[in-house]
Order: C-alpha cells, then structure tokens, then sequence
C-alpha cells in the first residue's frame, strides 16, 4: 500500500512540478527575445509534434497494457520501429523544408524545423524507456525525467538568450535538452532498448 500511495504522490507530482517550473523561465526569457521569435518556435514544434504522430503508430501503449509478449523483445522491437520511422521523418522534413518555409512565409522555418527534427531520434528512446518505467511501477525516476527537461532547457534558453541566441537559443536549449534527458536515461535506467525485428510479432501487433 505504501508503494501505491508513494507511486500516486510521484505521478501527480511528475505533472505538477514542470508546470510550476517551466513558466518561471519562459518569463524570464520572455523579456529578452520578441514575441514573434516565441511564435516561430512555436509553429516549428507544433510542426515536429504533427510530424511525430506517425512515429510509434499508438505502439507505445502496448509496453503497459500488452502481457502476450515478453517484455523485452516488445521494447526492443517498437524501440526499432520508432528509430526507422523517425529516420524517414527526417529524410521527408529536409526534402520538403524549403517548401514549408514557402508555405507559410516564415523565415528561416526550413533550416529550424530541418534542425529540430533530429529530436525525433531521441524521444524514440526517450519515450520508450519512459513506458516501460510506468509499466515498472518506477514512477520515482518517471518524475525525475519529467522535471529534468524545464530544469535544463529553462536555464540553458535563459544562458542563450542572454548571450543574444536570439530565437536560436529556444531551439538550441529544447534539442540539448532531449538528448541530455535521453543520456540520463540511458545511465540511470538497467534497461536499455536494443535493435531488433521480428516480422510475425509485427503482424501480430498490428
């Protein structure tokens, strides 16, 4: 019961805690960049996040509601999946990126979306390993992941901006930002996600 309740304070603390965090820095930064460099961040991440939907096919969830399969060839094989889809991702953003930037005439758009889309590549690990700590139960380092990345990327934006970054330092600070939380991870949880395919287990899954 104790592990249940202290599982729960975790949770609700690991969505509360960068809530309060994160604002604090977006002020700060707020006064130093202009508003219409908040706007092409914005556009550029809501444009990686439109991208990223095809990037794991909903097949995250089934590390914690999926017992048919053993637990590590389930990890490892939608841990493949998300790195080959992402790779694509990638390869479409750079083809179309001076397109995107015509579209919808915002300077510079192309080179930052191109720039930003290699965090695909991270959260494929990111979020992988962040599922099968929620199946684990492991919701202490689940809040420690949750709070490292408005702890890292508040500051560094702040550091950049005050260094005249420009809009670069929010792009900068949220691309180090993933791969720094993708490197804790990787040292702080045993599991680690391997590559691995296995075309019957595919088939099934879908």
């Amino acid at each position: 019961m104790n592990s249940i309740k202290r599982n729960i304070l975790y949770n609700i603390s690991s969505s509360i805690a960068p809530k309060l965090i994160m604002p604090v820095f977006t002020i700060l930064v707020a006064r130093i960049l202009n508003p219409s460099d908040y706007g092409l961040f914005a556009f550029a991440v809501s444009l990686l996040l439109f991208f990223s939907i095809f990037k794991d096919f909903g097949m995250l969830e089934l590390i914690i509601i999926e017992d048919k399969y053993n637990i590590d060839d389930l990890i490892n094989i939608i841990f493949t999946i998300q790195i080959f889809v992402s790779s694509i991702l990638i390869g479409i953003i750079y083809i179309s990126s001076d397109f995107i930037e015509s579209f919808f005439g915002l300077k510079d758009l192309g080179f930052l979306i191109i720039l930003i889309s290699f965090v695909l590549l991270s959260k494929s690990y990111e979020e992988t390993i962040t599922y099968y700590l929620k199946k684990s139960n492991q919701y202490d380092v689940v809040f420690k992941r949750n709070i490292f990345i408005p702890l890292i990327n508040g500051p560094l934006s702040l550091l950049l901006a005050y260094l005249d970054y420009g809009v670069n330092s929010l792009f900068y600070a949220y691309i180090l930002s993933s791969f720094l939380l993708s490197t804790y991870l990787y040292y702080s949880v045993e599991k680690k996600p391997n590559f691995f395919f296995d075309k019957n287990m595919v088939k099934e899954l879908f």
